[in-house]
């Protein structure tokens, strides 16, 4: 072979190696590219919350790219903003094909469970198949994460009713769930107290915690019913303490006038008269006419029995007037029978 002719066949075997490579480019690492940026475009559509676009680009990804490196983390936003929008099925079916996929790595696994974990959070159940999964990735998870899967195992066994375990994970846990968790597990155990305790240490520490508003109503109730069981047992001095809890702790809440009433009822019962009646005016004060009807009627009572009768008449007349239909209304007339014939005989 002539030296033109080996130049000539090398630069034809380098002409081909051009072509193979410019062929492989486009059909190998340029479809790469492409998966990596329809990924990315998946991930800001869910930091943004476009959440119609997300699912749209997600289920390109699962048909285009079944083999893509990206796929366990686009399916992973997927089964989140499913969670998010309380599709809990369509959720919890994009995190099995993560968790049972051949390629998934540690972390892609940890993440898809998490989101089962906030699902068995808002449904409330026990569920054994997702309680497996936390447990595994629980073992597997860095400390950041192993500390938010020990808050959903928290939960997952406080709804199944182990509170020894379920305390034991939340001791484990941080954040809000660190506090609310255990305020659950007292609640369920009707140690209303500690609960109470709990709530009031979350107001502490997260002031302006994305639980607040719910935080703050738990604690009303929960305070409100404590103290009714307290006052009933006969316990008044504990039951004032927690019925001022429900009154001064984010005043104005629906649970105060009750709870007012309660606090002026157990002073006309140990015959602090004086209290009763101050606390009965803050009632009637106030823009909440709910607890007006039994405040008034329970004020015509005091007066009467402090032999206060023109008090006590007005009272009652008031009563009958503004509320005649209510149960009190009707018992306040009889009361003006009576205050009138004594009137009379005086």
């Amino acid at each position: 072979m002539t030296r033109s002719e080996n130049v000539i066949g090398f630069f034809i075997v380098f002409f081909l190696l051009v072509i193979i490579g410019i062929l492989s480019y486009f059909l190998f690492f340029q479809k790469t590219l492409d998966d990596e940026k329809l990924y990315q475009k998946i991930k800001v559509s869910y930091e943004v919350a476009d959440y119609p676009l997300c699912l749209d680009l997600v289920t390109h990804m699962i048909v285009e790219y079944p083999e893509s490196k990206f796929l366990n983390k686009s399916l992973i936003y997927a089964a989140d903003l499913l969670y998010i929008r309380k599709d809990f099925d369509g959720s919890r079916n994009y995190v099995q094909k993560v968790v049972t996929s051949k390629n998934v790595t540690v972390e892609e696994f940890v993440d898809g469970v998490i989101v089962l974990g906030k699902i068995l959070r808002e449904v409330e159940k026990y569920d054994p198949v997702t309680v497996d999964y936390l447990e595994n990735a629980y073992l597997k998870a860095d400390a950041g994460k192993k500390t938010e899967l020990a808050a959903f195992l928290g939960y997952a066994y406080l709804y199944k009713g182990d509170f020894q375990t379920s305390i034991k994970f939340f001791k484990n846990s941080v954040g809000e769930d660190a506090i609310l968790g255990p305020a659950a597990v007292y609640i369920a155990q009707g140690i209303y107290s500690d609960a109470i305790q709990e709530y009031e240490n979350y107001f502490s520490y997260y002031a302006h915690g994305k639980n607040q508003a719910e935080v703050v109503e738990k604690f009303h109730k929960q305070a409100y019913y404590y103290a009714t069981v307290l006052k009933d047992s006969k316990m008044l001095d504990r039951a004032l303490t927690y019925f001022y809890k429900v009154v001064n702790t984010f005043p104005g809440n629906s649970y105060a006038d009750k709870a007012l009433y309660e606090i002026a009822d157990i002073y006309y019962k140990t015959k602090n008269q004086p209290n009763a009646i101050y606390i009965i005016d803050k009632i009637l004060d106030n823009s909440n006419p709910e607890c007006d009807p039994a405040a008034m009627f329970l004020k015509g009572q005091i007066w009467y029995e402090l032999d206060r009768k023109t008090d006590a008449f007005k009272v009652f007349q008031d009563l009958s007037d503004h509320y005649p239909e209510t149960a009190y209304g009707k018992r306040a007339g009889e009361w003006l029978d009576v205050i009138a014939k004594e009137f009379q005989y005086n």
